[in-house]
């Protein structure tokens, strides 16, 4: 095996990324939606990926109030 484990992810991760972004630009240019609206679902996609991430790591998602200042 060439690469680790964690080697895959980081190589897949950015590769995941990339490809999706690509077919978003490119089903946007025939589709009759806006861009803004287009752009808006893409932002809604990701924060729901991290929060699904976040909540199969165990990480918290709340912060403490002295943490924001």
């Amino acid at each position: 095996m060439l690469l680790s484990r964690r080697g895959w992810w980081l190589f897949l991760t950015p590769v995941a990324i990339c490809s999706t972004t690509f077919h978003a630009i490119l089903y946007q240019l025939d589709s009759a939606t806006t861009r803004a609206w287009a752009a808006a679902l893409r932002f809604a996609l990701a924060a729901g990926g991290l929060v699904l991430g976040c909540l199969l790591k165990g990480i918290p998602l709340a912060s403490r109030r002295r943490t924001n200042r």
